[in-house]
């Protein structure tokens, strides 16, 4: 009986351990969000077609891009405190909006006029 309950209370703690460090996880910074942004619009994974636009990181004022650090949307995404960065990046009248997980920065989409 002894044996049940610890493994009951390791089994516990185990997922609430679990929880603590998926709420905790360390997002990446906003220079890390623009730059990952600037690259997924130049080399685009293949799903997402050809690059939009040829430019480079050092033509950017601090004014010309925008980051927000956003809730995924989703009941368990709320619940393990998900974010997103949403980067607006304006340049030469365009305004492409990159849309990426913001602990692993992986690519979720892009959206916004691109021309």
């Amino acid at each position: 009986m002894k044996k049940i309950k610890f493994v009951i209370f390791g089994a516990i703690a185990y997922c609430i351990f679990l929880f603590v460090y998926h709420y905790q996880a360390p997002f990446l910074t906003s220079s890390e969000a623009f730059i990952l942004a600037v690259d997924y619009l130049q080399n685009p994974p293949e799903e997402f077609g050809d690059p939009f636009h040829s430019f480079e990181i050092e033509d950017f004022q601090y004014e010309q891009y925008r980051a927000q650090l956003m809730p995924k949307r989703g009941f368990v995404a709320e619940m393990l405190n998900h974010r997103e960065w949403a980067v607006t990046i304006y340049y030469e009248g365009m305004e492409p909006i990159v849309v990426m997980d913001a602990v692993t920065g992986e690519l979720l989409r892009i959206e916004g006029p691109l021309n």
